[in-house]
């Protein structure tokens, strides 16, 4: 089996809803599941593939996208851990029950543990060094739909959202069993790195996410994992993403049977050694604008057991349906980790990546690392940055100006910075969004003559409005191509830009009339 590990920074708040309504409480998914990874390739790779390349890749269950899971940054250590679902065996006493933490719980597995007056598990993430909870940090907010007919707010319609919050780390992942060929695997490989957009308002903002693909010495080793017999005679089950089974009219079931997890019809599934958590939920399909049928699954973080040993060691098991989108994963039998009373620690962790002379300075004191981290994460950072570039941008069109008389109406007009931001919001990839922008004659930003991108501000080579703007965001220092674009502060950069641009119109208009002896306003 081959695996692609990819770590995903949102660069962007990410509205994952997990209901369609739209009155009420919002709520967001904690983790990436699975199937928004996949819609995303899919939506690169569906109509150029083959009908039976597309099934294998998208519907057969040999390639698996799988849940992004939290990272937590171990500052200590220097690793990012992975976070795993919060085991639902774990309970706490009432009186610690506002704290949760897993290092702390009971549980409930164990022979001689009760589970009377107390509060058990029902979400989260834990990571196995402290066993300390991994929670992805969420925003609420406010917004109000646009109609599209006047491109104004529409009247009553205010909703709220809930959103993950920019800055924050996942691992997800893309499995790919042995009979997958190696052409359809390069094929989703070289998507990235790449920046994806998932979830809802893509348009306003929101959903972008920077991915990248980890060596083979940096990814986690989830084969590794600790896998033993429990003390008793029977098979555990630790759900690291949903589980849909079949049931017995066609639909999904609720009772699993031990061939519905991959185990033989000999295991038997027993209830009250079990802990386990439904969820219902109709995905959305964004292609064909529809959602499917309503799917009943086990919740991740469930702990299924069932009679009768395990004879395959091996630590993951995969089963049930919609395996391709993540579910149906598990983690057989933690026996080290639940036949205590209290959970066991583990390590799954990510190795950073050893590059030749770039070994962190030993003088350098422990906060510089912090300080920079949480000027990275600043979410007035990208704000800041457009105003200073849109300030510039102000004395390029002053300076074009004054090089070319007072007549001179040159630079970019708001309609084409406008343009220019409508394709930054509907594109995915920095790469396409570079080529749109670009290469080529009919690139958005193409010269057309000295009146638009062409116009000089300065006497040097590459002095004009087309330089300036791709040396401002799209390159580095050396005039290399970022590594990662910084697009929201390009949107609001852009959406500045068109005032700053119809700023100069109206001035260059002003003295224009005052120079034909014409009143101004």
């Amino acid at each position: 089996m081959k695996r692609l590990d990819l770590r995903m920074t949102l660069t962007e708040p990410t509205v994952l809803s997990m209901t369609a309504a739209t009155t009420g409480a919002p709520t967001t998914a904690d983790h990436i599941p699975g199937g928004r990874l996949l819609g995303w390739v899919a939506s690169r790779l569906y109509n150029s593939l083959p009908p039976a390349d597309a099934f294998i890749l998208f519907h057969s269950g040999k390639v698996r996208f799988l849940d992004g899971l939290p990272l937590y940054d171990d500052k200590v250590a220097g690793l990012d851990i992975v976070a795993l679902p919060t085991p639902f065996c774990l309970a706490w006493p009432k009186e610690e029950a506002d704290r949760q933490a897993p290092a702390l719980a009971d549980n409930l597995l164990a022979a001689d543990t009760g589970s009377d007056g107390v509060v058990r598990a029902s979400g989260g993430h834990v990571e196995g060094r402290a066993r300390q909870p991994v929670s992805p940090e969420i925003e609420w907010g406010r917004k109000t739909a646009v109609n599209p007919d006047s491109g104004r707010a529409a009247d009553t319609q205010l909703f709220g959202y809930a959103a993950l919050r920019a800055g924050q780390r996942f691992l997800a992942g893309v499995e790919f069993d042995d009979g997958v060929d190696q052409a359809l695997v390069d094929r989703v490989s070289g998507l990235f790195p790449n920046t994806i957009h998932v979830g809802k308002s893509r348009a306003a903002e929101f959903g972008a996410i920077a991915v990248e693909a980890l060596a083979d010495d940096q990814a986690p080793r989830f084969d590794a994992l600790l896998s033993g017999p429990p003390d008793r005679d029977e098979t555990i089950l630790w759900l690291l993403s949903d589980l849909a089974i079949m049931g017995p009219d066609g639909g999904y079931g609720r009772v699993p049977s031990g061939s519905d997890v991959g185990l033989t019809s000999s295991h038997a599934f027993q209830p009250d050694r079990s802990h386990v958590r439904t969820a219902t939920y109709a995905p959305f399909i964004g292609t064909i604008k529809a959602r499917m049928p309503q799917r009943l699954v086990i919740r991740r973080g469930s702990i299924l057991v069932f009679s009768g040993c395990r004879g395959d060691p091996g630590p993951i098991l995969r089963a049930g349906r919609h395996q391709e989108q993540g579910l149906g994963r598990m983690w057989v039998d933690p026996a080290p980790l639940l036949q205590g009373d209290a959970l066991g620690a583990w390590d799954l962790h990510l190795r950073p990546a050893t590059m030749p002379g770039t070994e962190p300075d030993p003088q350098a004191p422990p906060y510089i690392g912090r300080l920079e981290q949480a000027r990275d994460l600043d979410p007035m950072r990208p704000l800041i940055a457009a105003e200073e570039k849109a300030e510039d941008l102000r004395a390029i069109y002053r300076q074009a100006r004054a090089l070319n008389g007072p007549a001179h109406q040159g630079g970019p007009k708001p309609s084409q910075w406008n343009r220019v931001r409508t394709a930054v919001a509907k594109s995915d990839g920095d790469a396409s969004l570079r080529a749109a922008l670009f290469n080529g004659d009919h690139a958005l930003c193409a010269p057309k003559g000295k009146q638009d991108w062409g116009c000089a501000f300065a006497h040097g080579q590459g002095d004009d409005f087309v330089s300036w703007f791709k040396g401002a965001f799209f390159q580095d220092v050396n005039g290399a191509p970022t590594n990662q674009l910084n697009r929201r502060a390009l949107l609001i950069f852009l959406r500045l830009a068109a005032d700053v641009a119809r700023e100069a119109l109206d001035r260059n208009a002003d003295r224009s009339r005052g120079d034909r002896g014409e009143d101004v306003p």
